[in-house]
């Protein structure tokens, strides 16, 4: 049997906000983060990249890139690595950030009401 103490940490009202405010400024940061880099990334492969020589083009069919120039496999590889940093952010907001407020442990282990 659980005591008052335990019970009310574990039924805290302002736990729920405080668990949305640091997921909330995590996904910020990852965001923005991966925001800036695409932009730049976008920005370099259509002024450099694309105006020195074309690196990235697509058979007749319009179905498959075809990569022109080393260029066209850095800017492709660059775009994969965000998806992966999109997926690491969605990790770090809907797992980490609750797994360390505890929002696991209760779910598991609903506490017995007095």
């Amino acid at each position: 049997m659980e005591t008052e103490e335990e019970l009310s940490a574990l039924f805290n009202p302002y736990l729920p906000i405080k668990m949305f405010v640091k997921q909330r400024s995590s996904f910020v940061c990852w965001q923005f983060f991966v925001c800036i880099s695409q932009m730049v990334t976008t920005w370099i492969g259509f002024t450099t990249f694309n105006v020195e020589q074309d690196f990235l083009g697509c058979r007749p069919d319009g179905h498959v890139w075809v990569y022109l120039r080393g260029w066209g496999d850095f800017f492709i590889t660059f775009h994969i690595v965000m998806v992966f940093f999109q997926a690491s952010m969605a990790m770090s907001v809907f797992y980490r950030i609750p797994s360390k407020f505890g929002y696991f442990d209760r779910a598991k282990n609903p506490p017995k009401k007095v």
